[in-house]
């Protein structure tokens, strides 16, 4: 499906993508961009993720990008304040970025874990 067709849906929201950086966290931010977000595209792989931007920026959107390893609870908090600090607010947030539990869902999984 080309998204350039599709209506900007997104238009004037603010879209966060964890694992932006590569497969699906790249394809789903290009696509929210397309539809009109701002994205923040955020992942520990810095280069790529960097591409990501570039890619969004090059076909005509809006994107910036956050240095987040979500598995670290403080660099979750810095990643939404800087989000906050520049945008006031968060729209849309797709969690992609893989982190595995072993007996335990995300919610109820320490830090440690």
């Amino acid at each position: 499906m080309n998204s350039a067709r599709l209506p900007p849906i997104f238009n004037g929201q603010i879209a966060l993508v964890t694992g932006a950086a590569a497969g699906i966290g790249r394809a789903t931010a290009k696509r929210f961009a397309a539809r009109g977000a701002t994205v923040v595209a955020a992942d520990v792989a810095v280069e790529e993720g960097q591409r990501t931007v570039e890619s969004i920026e090059d076909s005509g959107g809006t994107a910036e990008f956050i240095r987040c390893d979500v598995s670290v609870a403080e660099d979750v908090e810095t990643m939404l304040k800087e989000i906050m600090a520049r945008y006031g607010r968060l729209d849309v947030a797709f969690n992609n970025a893989g982190i595995e539990c072993e007996m335990a869902t995300i919610g109820e999984a320490s830090e440690e874990d």
